[in-house]
């Protein structure tokens, strides 16, 4: 069986923490709900990288697959939504989301956890015109 050694961080960042020493002009935001440990970047120029707290595959959804806890997921996709970043790159898609599409995600009080086997459109869903 193969162990693998855990290697220490070089850095530890936090929710809030400026990267402006690193010549990044960001702060990083904490952003769990997909997993405990999960964090984005913001860049001041308005483009997020947010890692698997959103999915792009045919349209952006929330990361629908796996979450630890739905609540707080649903809470860090509105603070996200707060910044109003231009482009949003994620961890997981094709193409990047504009803040457009962004700004229609939510996710339901009802969502629970989904089956593992497959996306459940009732979680995150696309409100329907009118």
């Amino acid at each position: 069986m193969l162990t693998i050694e855990p290697t220490p961080a070089d850095i530890l960042l936090g929710d809030g923490d400026r990267l402006d020493e690193y010549g990044i002009d960001a702060f990083v935001m904490h952003t769990p709900g997909h997993t405990l440990g999960s964090a984005s970047l913001i860049l001041e120029d308005r483009v997020a990288f947010v890692g698997d707290l959103i999915a792009v595959h045919q349209r952006g959804q929330g990361q629908s697959s796996f979450a630890d806890d739905w609540a707080v997921l649903a809470n860090n996709l509105a603070r996200l939504q707060q910044y109003v970043p231009e482009l949003v790159f994620t961890g997981h898609g094709h193409r990047p989301l504009t803040n457009a599409e962004l700004q229609q995600l939510y996710v339901p009080e009802s969502a629970k956890f989904p089956s593992i086997l497959g996306l459940d459109p009732d979680i995150f869903t696309w409100p329907t015109s009118k």
